[in-house]
């Protein structure tokens, strides 16, 4: 069984599929597998959450199908493959192989049968969007730093998309990005796992496709699918204040890195807490006091503390911003930062008398 496919197509193809492979004990959820039916040749990778399919064209009549069973060095073979590629299939289940022909390069490599490979899901859509991939991929970079994986709550791990919003929470943070290029009828969740797969679409239009069970993002090459994750009944409007009693601008470089500087101050520490009143940055632990000052605009004479490696990452969400607006209500209630179209929260940690007094 044979077929000839262009040996660029190919090598881009099967690059990008297995980007997607992670180490199981099942040897077919760590390979690519590869179907050839008439002009097509399709190629694919799961590891059961998501799924990366490629089709490219083909030449040849045969319809066959395989699993490479070493992934990698096919991989790292075709980078060296140019102009047409033959595939050819033959052997047995007991001892299947594949030859690729290429020009004045040939490579021999073990195959298995793909008896027991997963069936693709398909499922009708409710909801269409297009969307470009490279600006989609920007907006979860930013904000995926507040999602965890909880195997209690695995909604935690996921980017949910609201309206014009992608937003997240883990427990302690919560991350917004806002943009109107993309406005969605009904919410719905993808993890952020997946999400980090966009890239494999470079800065090219796709489609996303939302089902009930599965989300799939395609282009004219490639289908990127995954399962959705369950909702919770939290309501962003309910999780984030409306209105503060102080509200404040600092610059977000001098900000960050005085956080920089703390966070260096307090390598011994799991946890560096800072406390934070009238311009000043204090951090408090295991003896070491050091303290960094903020050029202010506006009152900012409630006292609270937060964890510094929090409000670091937090601070990175507005890389491209010059400031930053912080507005808190009290020691106690969420500490909420804001720059064009991005929101961030970052709940307070308990106050110590002794770092009120400190302050």
């Amino acid at each position: 069984m044979r077929s000839t496919v262009t040996a660029r197509e190919f090598a881009e193809a099967i690059k990008k599929v297995s980007s997607i492979l992670k180490s199981s004990p099942l040897p077919q959820f760590e390979q690519v597998r590869v179907d050839f039916d008439g002009n097509v040749c399709r190629l694919t990778a799961t590891d059961l959450s998501i799924w990366a399919v490629a089709e490219i064209p083909a030449v040849g009549e045969d319809r066959f199908s395989f699993l490479f069973a070493d992934t990698k060095t096919v991989v790292r073979a075709c980078r060296h493959y140019s102009g047409e590629l033959t595939v050819e299939l033959y052997g047995d289940k007991k001892d299947m192989r594949v030859a690729l022909r290429c020009c004045d390069k040939e490579g021999e490599f073990h195959a298995m049968d793909t008896e027991f490979y997963p069936v693709y899901p398909v499922e009708e859509s409710e909801q269409h969007y297009t969307a470009n991939a490279g600006q989609l991929n920007e907006r979860v970079k930013t904000i995926r730093y507040a999602t965890i994986v909880a195997d209690h709550k695995p909604v935690l791990s996921g980017i949910r998309f609201e309206g014009n919003r992608l937003w997240c929470l883990d427990g302690q943070r919560m991350a917004i990005s806002e943009d109107n290029a993309m406005t969605v009828e009904k919410p719905f969740i993808i993890p952020a796992s997946a999400l980090y797969h966009l890239k494999l679409f470079d800065s090219g239009e796709v489609t996303l496709s939302i089902g009930k069970k599965y989300a799939v993002f395609a282009s004219d090459m490639l289908r990127l699918t995954c399962r959705m994750l369950e909702g919770d009944p939290l309501k962003i409007e309910n999780a984030m204040p409306r209105d503060f009693k102080e509200s404040y601008t600092v610059e977000r470089k001098q900000f960050a890195d005085a956080l920089k500087y703390l966070v260096e101050c307090s390598k011994k520490l799991e946890k560096p807490h800072v406390t934070f009143t009238n311009g000043t940055l204090v951090l408090h632990g295991d003896g070491t006091v050091c303290s960094a000052k903020l050029d202010v605009r506006g009152e900012s004479e409630i006292c609270y503390a937060f964890d510094a490696g929090y409000m670091k990452e937090a601070l990175e969400q507005f890389a491209d911003c010059e400031t930053v607006t912080v507005g808190v209500n009290s020691e106690i209630s969420p500490i909420v930062l804001s720059a064009g179209a991005n929101t961030a929260l970052v709940l307070p940690v308990r106050m110590k008398n002794e770092w009120r007094n400190a302050a």
